[in-house]
């Protein structure tokens, strides 16, 4: 479904930006959908219908409309907050082990993310095209001479979950789906607009249709994967690496498609790449993004207060949406005085408001 995903953002949006499965609203999903209806294929309805209503909604301008209403000093911390999601992501996956929480440091890992981090870091001095790549295979030959693998995991597909999605408690699912629906476009709005800001490349006229179209790929890919028995697609900020590389159409996003399958194929031998290498180079990208912190003003309390919320809350809170809602009502409690809210802004809140009331209902019904 991945690789569908990027087939349609590179010939249909012609956007050199990835879409596929969201950790984040997998999380959602698995922690508080499958337990409220005590069964995943029950769940899996409300992710079909979030699907369908984000599709309806691409054909609106509330996309747009999302990001333009948030405060400068929020849309960097958004960035900010992203940055230190992925590196809380990189760190996690690269399993280097965390001595104050009972796991002891895995000492290969730990060589395999320092290594790849150091020849990245070279690479890039000396303006190396493919630094990424040539890193992960240094690591990987470094890793084969010391730390030989005595076996490989063969590749599996399980088609169990294919069309087992089902119906239960109609008005409660729909209620689900608005939420998760919600929830979607929030979390991609925001990464694609951050994603502008980083990459200029992207802040051209188009760019706004070109949006419409990826939340509704993102929609419509939901909506199938869900059949296939998959939660919802996200966009993905590790595009980013791509841009900075210079992707600047739709082909780089279908080169992507391709590798994907490419490494289904070949997912056997993919298996010799240590997981802490590539984690390192999106430790490292996610480093580079939680730069933007750097350039905002820190003097004024009704600023700053806003920014760290924002920040802080989408890593600990794991989404993006809830911290940009909570960052933005601190934001407008804090600065309604000053008259200095938009209009635009003081219906996002609004909107944000009802966001967390139906968060709040929805919860109240899994007790």
């Amino acid at each position: 479904m991945t690789a569908c995903a990027c087939f349609a953002m590179g010939f249909w949006a012609k956007m050199p930006i990835v879409v596929g499965p969201s950790m984040a609203l997998n999380g959602y999903f698995i922690s508080h959908l499958v337990p409220l209806y005590h069964s995943w294929q029950a769940a899996l309805m409300c992710v079909a219908l979030s699907g369908l209503l984000l599709v309806l909604l691409s054909y609106t301008k509330y996309p747009q409309r999302i990001i333009e209403a948030l405060p400068k000093p929020l849309v960097k911390a958004t960035m900010g907050g992203i940055g230190l999601l992925m590196m809380t992501v990189a760190i996690q996956s690269a399993n280097i082990g965390m001595p104050g929480l009972h796991t002891a440091f895995n000492t290969q890992a730990l060589t395999g993310f320092a290594f790849t981090l150091l020849c990245m870091r070279i690479f890039q001095h000396y303006h190396i095209p493919g630094a990424g790549v040539l890193s992960i295979l240094l690591c990987t030959l470094l890793f084969a001479l010391y730390w030989p693998a005595t076996q490989h995991p063969t590749l599996h597909f399980n088609t169990a979950a294919w069309g087992q999605i089902h119906l239960a408690h109609p008005m409660q699912t729909v209620l689900q789906a608005a939420v998760l629906s919600l929830l979607v476009m929030f979390d991609s709005t925001s990464t694609l607009h951050a994603l502008k800001e980083t990459h200029p490349q992207l802040n051209t006229p188009a760019f706004q249709s070109k949006q419409q179209r990826t939340v509704r790929i993102t929609g419509a890919t939901t909506l199938l994967g869900a059949l296939l028995g998959l939660s919802n697609m996200g966009v993905y900020f590790e595009s980013a690496a791509g841009l900075t590389a210079g992707a600047r159409t739709g082909i780089s996003t279908c080169i992507v498609g391709l590798c994907i399958l490419l490494c289904c194929a070949l997912a056997p031998y993919l298996s010799w790449i240590p997981v802490a290498s590539p984690a390192a180079i999106l430790f490292l990208i996610a480093w580079n993004i939680t730069q933007q912190l750097r350039t905002l003003e820190w003097t004024d309390v009704r600023q700053t207060l806003p920014v760290i919320i924002t920040a802080l809350s989408i890593p600990l809170l794991k989404t993006i949406a809830d911290g940009i809602g909570l960052g933005l009502l601190s934001y407008v409690f804090l600065n309604y005085k000053q008259h200095t809210i938009s209009k635009q802004t003081g219906i996002l809140t609004i909107v944000f408001l009802a966001y967390f009331i139906l968060r709040l209902i929805t919860l109240g019904s899994t007790h």
